[in-house]
């Protein structure tokens, strides 16, 4: 499964965690199941000293890619 970036920057988010967004997406849509993978993903990918705003705006934009939301807020 490929994920797609929007940025040419390096990624904060591991693509491990981008497939197993995309994954939840494709499986359940933008339904509870997804959103509860978002939030559990954030608080993993998160850590003391990363740049938490950056890694919030990538994971948004990446849920707007995916079609989760039309147009995702950015931080």
């Amino acid at each position: 499964m490929q994920v797609i970036r929007m940025e040419s920057t390096p990624p904060l988010l591991p693509d491990a965690y981008a497939a197993e967004l995309r994954g939840f997406f494709d499986c359940y849509g933008n339904g509870p199941e997804f959103w509860n993978a978002y939030q559990r993903i954030m608080d993993s990918a998160t850590q003391p000293g990363k740049p938490v705003a950056e890694l919030l705006n990538e994971m948004a934009s990446l849920a707007e890619v995916m079609g989760a939301v039309p147009r995702a807020q950015r931080v």
